[in-house]
Parts: structure tokens; C-alpha cells; sequence
């Protein structure tokens, strides 16, 4: 599974860039913790999406997460 996401992350990034946009460190950290199996995008996802909903950003989420400390 982890070449196959890595060449997911690979044509996403290469579309991004086509269209100017870098991954913010935020997305690599989460890709990072992805490929080492400490959460599913899917959790990673529902995670992320209900920390914006409560807090209107994603300013500290990375912070917040022990699944993305030390990646």
C-alpha cells in the first residue's frame, strides 16, 4: 500500500504544481504519519476536518496530534 500512496502523493503534487502550489508542511507531516501507519487518511481526514470546524483554521492541528509529533 505505501507505493501505491506514495504515487497517489506523486500526481497530486504534480498537479498542484501545475497549478503553483507547493504542500505546506502540514501535508507532508500528515503523509509522513500516513505511510507510517500511525493513522488512516480516513481518520487523518475526519480528524482534521472537525478541528477546522471547531476552530476555523487549521493553525495548530499539527501540534495537537501526537500521530504527527517526531514526523
Amino acid at each position: 500500500m505505501s507505493e501505491n500512496m506514495l504515487a497517489v502523493f506523486a500526481q497530486v503534487d504534480a498537479i498542484h504544481r501545475l497549478e503553483g502550489f507547493e504542500p505546506t508542511e502540514l501535508q507532508k507531516r500528515v503523509r509522513i504519519a500516513i505511510l507510517d501507519g500511525r493513522v488512516t487518511s480516513a481518520q487523518a481526514a475526519k480528524e482534521m476536518s472537525a478541528y477546522a470546524a471547531e476552530h476555523r483554521t487549521l493553525e495548530g492541528f499539527l501540534e495537537s496530534r501526537s500521530w504527527l509529533k517526531g514526523s
